[in-house]
Order: structure tokens, then C-alpha cells, then sequence
């Protein structure tokens, strides 16, 4: 039963909304201002309020159904400073947050997804508000704005075990700015235009909330004697997203000689404030190294021991960020025929700004700042022949915040050209750009275990009869625009590929083979050929029984046999034949071919 001091009463706040029936709509463009509406739909039990209502309410988290960031945080405390001012003892946001924080490391899931009856049994709470922000939208026309924002709530009465309240409140807040002439119709395409920025979203959510507490039943209970009240609270920032060292200062008009604190958000709670001067608290928050937080609201209360009041701060929303972007790596340093290319891991974080790279051209590691990018990607043309350099990189985000220094890359810089090359090589190797042409006139061989990458733009130019043989694996990837070559004297050997390893694979792709006796032969493994150009060969691609084969959007010309194939297993996929004596033998077959180009050729078979 309801105590002899408690007894209820329909809020008297009242908030002007109009009500525009649709045919009358043409005429709002003859007036001016800002329109408030509001659709709403409130059910209430109102033998429970009237019989036994809850005392003691908690606010718990908004679910946000938008994809408006900080919607619902700002819905959230939009609806708590309304419902702070009825006589219900609302449990701080501050501590309902912490509360949560705490009951989400003990049980290892989101705490909303407990049974309420527990929440409020920790929060020693009779009810809990839950809430969504179920939709929001801006439109603009003009001369004409709107914004629109649709929030529902629902009171769960924790000893009813029942919900006993629950409103969803569409609010409309319009805009309408009609003009007589061009410099009107300019001035009232900003007035719109303005409809919609930050503090017009504000007040869309507080009115919300003020007409949504509109239908919500007050109660009264006994006036301490003491009573606390805020009038005011003010917070400023250096700017509206933090980084460390940035300090927050609040200042607040309450009453006088009681203790004052305020919370940031889950941040940071029951921060000090000092009264200055009678009636005026103030408060110093300085962010620190591992804070974060994407909406962060402030609340502030006062308090005489017994007694507390509080006011949440909704105009002044801010962000901290001190975490640093993820650390990068160097992925790889390539060379072009004047430059060299140091390549890094594209950036993972949202509020990424820019890598640092750092050069060292010493043994005792001295680094110096080389420059910084956007881009993962930096160009140097101070890199000498012969010298061994040392990198590392670092991530820095739009606040500043910078990563750990990524693992230090070493560099040594190839030879001028002509390139130089050992003839058999047993170890990884290399082949630059930068170094090329390479000239060959013995056959270089790749033994098993060894790998030869050659990069985009490389030059090779073999001697008549003078092969490429790997018996170990080859990685030749080159750019659409930057390819490799293979030439040389008319008859050289080509590329034979034969490894050690029967199921080894080798990757040819924006290549271009000519001039050889057999472009490429495969006489085990696999080989993924892309976009090769196999030109003047007397046979351009060989692969043998124990290969296989995948080759797609490839030109075949003037060669006599453009492809010979007994392999296991063949794909050949959108290639193009020019002016082939013989287009393909497969597997026994031989076509001719009679036209001079055949696009699009594709060819499937497994074993």
C-alpha cells in the first residue's frame, strides 16, 4: 500500500507541439520558425502507480537501433535530466553504469542480458526504465527541414515483476523558411541548412524526452529539510575529441557547503569538486594515458551525506580517445628503374591519419624522421648502391595518438646495371628493377630449396640457347603497367621449370615471354599464369603429364605452337590467340589455327 505522505499527480510541464492535418500543409510555407510534434503512445497501470508505485528508478542504457553514433547515450541522458526533475529518487547514471561495468566482468556477458530482477536487486532499485532509439532521420528540402527521432521506453516494476509503464514518442521538430527574393531564398537555404546541426539535434531529443515524462505520473513525498539542488553545470574542453593531457574543467551553481563530485561517463566516476566561492563548485579531470570513451556525458551531483541531487549535462558531448592506431609493418621495400618503394600494412583504425617512417643509414641505428603519408606507401630516391639501410614506420591518429614502432626493416641496396647474377644459386634470391637489364649467357639455375622473386619492371635478356631452369620456386609477379620481361637472342632456352619438389607452385603473372624456343616448360608442379604475353616462341607453353595448369587472360602470338599441354589437370580461361601456326595441342589433340585471332578461349580438364 501506498504510504500516508505519497500521493500522485500528472506532471504540469507542458511543451507547445502543433498539430498540422495534412491538407493544410501548403500553408506552413507562410510561415516561419520551427514546428515541435510529437506522435505518441503511452500505456500505464495505473492501479499500480496508484496503489503501490515505485520509489526508487534506475535508468538503465539505451539501445541504439540507428546507425546514428551517440544516439543513444543522448537519448538516454536527454530522458534522465527530464525524469531527475519529478520527485522519484533516481539512482545516478554514474552509478547504474558502474554497476553494470562491474556485474559484465563477474559474469563474462552484456549485462542487459541478465534477468531484470537482478539488475535491480543490485542497484537496489523497485524499477528500471529500459529504452531504444528506434529511428532517426533528416530530411531537407529547401526551404524546408525536419528532423525526426522515435524513442521508446517501458518501466519494469521489479516487485510486480511487470511492466508497468511503457511510450513510444515520435518527435517531428520542422523547419520552414519562406522567401520574397533570391538574397531571401539564399538566406533561408542556410536557415535550414542550420536546422539540422548539433544543437537543433539536441533540443529534437530533449523535447522528445520532456513530452515523453508528460505522461508519466509524479509522485510526492516528504521534503527534507535540507534539500540539495543544482542549478547549473557547465563543462568545457579544449575541443570536442580529447587526447591525453587535455583537460576537462566543470563548474557548477549548487548549494552551498556540500560535497560535490561528477562522473564522465563509465570513464571516470566521483571526481572531486572544490567549492570556490559560495554556491560554485568546480572540478579539473586531466585525460590519461589508456582513456577512452566515444560519447562521454557528464553528471554532476551534490550531496550532504543523506541527501543527494543530480544534473546531467547533455549540450556539452564529447569524445576521448587516447588509445594509439595499430602498430604497422613493412611489408616490403621494391625497386623501380630511379626509385625505391617502401611498402606498409594498409591502416586498420577508423580515425587513422597518417604513417611516420623513420631511416637509418648506421650500424649504431640513428634514425632520422624520413617523412610521413597517407597513403601505405612511401618513394625514396636516396638509397646509394652497395649501402645497407634500416626502417621502421609508425601509425599516428587524427588526435596524435602513435603506435608502437614497427619491427625494423633492413635493406641492402642491389648494384647499378647491368644486374649481376651468381649462375647457380642454391639461396634466395632477388632479381630489382632497379638493377636491370640482366644480362645472361650461361643458364641460371635456381637449385631445390632456393626461391628467385623477381620484381615488376625487371629486364632479363638471355643468350641464343641459354635457359632459365628452376628446380627450386619462382615468384615473377609483375603490374599490369610495369611488367617483366624475358627476351633475348632469338632461340634462347626459356624458362624451364622442374623442381625437386613434385607438388611445388609457381606464380608468372603481368609478364612477357619471347623470342625463346619454348616460353615456358612445366615439367612437374603447378603453375598459375595471369595476364602473361607469350610472343615468337617456337613453342610458347609446354606442360608436361605430372604438371598442372592454370592460365587465364593470356595472348598467345606468332608462335608455332602456341600451347602444348598433356598435363593432369588444365584450365585455360578468356586467353587470346594472334597469327599461331598451331593453337593448341591438348592432350593429343591439335587444332590449327585458321583464323587469324580467336578471343576468349577457355579450356577445362581434371583428371
Amino acid at each position: 500500500m501506498m504510504t500516508d505522505h505519497t500521493c500522485i499527480k500528472i506532471s504540469t510541464q507542458k511543451y507547445w507541439a502543433f498539430y498540422i492535418p495534412g491538407g493544410m500543409f501548403p500553408l506552413l510555407f507562410f510561415l516561419s520558425g520551427c514546428l515541435f510534434t510529437f506522435n505518441v503512445n503511452p500505456k500505464l497501470d495505473r492501479v499500480a502507480f496508484e496503489h503501490n508505485p515505485p520509489i526508487r528508478i534506475a535508468v538503465l542504457p539505451f539501445i541504439n537501433k540507428t546507425d546514428k553514433h551517440g544516439a543513444a547515450e543522448l537519448a538516454r541522458a536527454s530522458f534522465y535530466d527530464a525524469f531527475a526533475r519529478l520527485n522519484y529518487q533516481d539512482v545516478e547514471l554514474g552509478v547504474v553504469d558502474e554497476t553494470l561495468a562491474q556485474m559484465a566482468i563477474a559474469n563474462g556477458k552484456n549485462p542487459l542480458d541478465t534477468s531484470p530482477d537482478i539488475i535491480a536487486a543490485k542497484l537496489k532499485a523497485d524499477a528500471l526504465f529500459y529504452g531504444t532509439v528506434d529511428d532517426v532521420t533528416k530530411s531537407y528540402l529547401i526551404l524546408y527541414a525536419h528532423q525526426k527521432v522515435r524513442v521508446s521506453v517501458s518501466l519494469y516494476d521489479a516487485r510486480r515483476r511487470a511492466v508497468i509503464f511503457s511510450d513510444t514518442v515520435t518527435a517531428y521538430n520542422r523547419t520552414i523558411a519562406p522567401a520574397d527574393s533570391l538574397l531571401g531564398i539564399l538566406t533561408s537555404i542556410v536557415q535550414t541548412l542550420w536546422h539540422m546541426n548539433k544543437s537543433e539535434n539536441l533540443a529534437t531529443y530533449e523535447r522528445l524526452a520532456h513530452r515523453m515524462i508528460e505522461d508519466f505520473p509524479d509522485i510526492v513525498l516528504p521534503k527534507p529539510n535540507c534539500p540539495q539542488f543544482i542549478q547549473k553545470i557547465k563543462v568545457d574542453t579544449p575541443a570536442h575529441v580529447l587526447k591525453k593531457g587535455d583537460r576537462i574543467f566543470v563548474t557548477m551553481t549548487a548549494t552551498s557547503g556540500k560535497t560535490a563530485t561528477f562522473d564522465i561517463g563509465n570513464l571516470r566516476y566521483h571526481i572531486p569538486m572544490s567549492e570556490i566561492k559560495p554556491g560554485t563548485y568546480q572540478g579539473l579531470y586531466e585525460v590519461q594515458s589508456g582513456d577512452r570513451l566515444d560519447y562521454a556525458i557528464v553528471n554532476a551531483s551534490v550531496t550532504d551525506g543523506k541527501f543527494t541531487d543530480q544534473k546531467v549535462d547533455i549540450k556539452d558531448v564529447f569524445r576521448i580517445d587516447t588509445i594509439p592506431p595499430v602498430t604497422p609493418a613493412i611489408i616490403n621495400i621494391r625497386s623501380s628503374k630511379k626509385d625505391f618503394h617502401i611498402y606498409i600494412t594498409p591502416p586498420r583504425d577508423e580515425d587513422f591519419d597518417h604513417f611516420v617512417l623513420y631511416k637509418s643509414t648506421n650500424t649504431q641505428k640513428v634514425f632520422l624522421k624520413f617523412g610521413k603519408s597517407e597513403e601505405p606507401e612511401f618513394t625514396d630516391s636516396d638509397i646509394q648502391p652497395g649501402f645497407t639501410y634500416y626502417f621502421y614506420a609508425v601509425s599516428v591518429d587524427r588526435l596524435g595518438n602513435t603506435s608502437p614502432a614497427s619491427k625494423e626493416f633492413v635493406f641492402c641496396a642491389p648494384s647499378p646495371p647491368p644486374g649481376r647474377i651468381e649462375l647457380r644459386t642454391s639461396g634466395n634470391i632477388t632479381l630489382y628493377a632497379y638493377s636491370s637489364p640482366y644480362y645472361i649467357n650461361k643458364p641460371l639455375t635456381i637449385q631445390n630449396g632456393a626461391t628467385l622473386f623477381i620484381e615488376p619492371g625487371t629486364e632479363l635478356h638471355f643468350a641464343r640457347g641459354v635457359s632459365l631452369v628452376i628446380e627450386g620456386l619462382l615468384t615473377a609477379i609483375g603490374d599490369e603497367d610495369v611488367r617483366i620481361i624475358f627476351t633475348g637472342e632469338e632461340g634462347w632456352g626459356g624458362i624451364r621449370i622442374h623442381p625437386g619438389a613434385p607438388d611445388a607452385r609457381f606464380r608468372i603473372s603481368n609478364a612477357i615471354i619471347e623470342n625463346a624456343s619454348t616460353g615456358i616448360r612445366l615439367d612437374a608442379g603447378s603453375l598459375e599464369g595471369q595476364n602473361l604475353e607469350i610472343t615468337n616462341c617456337s613453342t610458347g607453353l609446354f606442360a608436361t603429364k605430372d604438371s598442372s595448369l592454370n592460365i587465364a587472360d593470356s595472348l598467345f602470338k606468332y608462335n608455332n605452337t602456341a600451347i602444348h599441354i598433356e598435363a593432369r589437370q588444365t584450365i585455360i580461361k578468356n586467353c587470346d590467340f594472334i597469327k599461331n601456326n598451331i593453337m593448341t595441342e591438348l592432350n593429343g589433340l591439335q587444332r590449327r589455327q585458321k583464323e587469324s585471332k580467336v578471343r576468349n578461349f577457355s579450356y577445362f580438364k581434371s583428371q
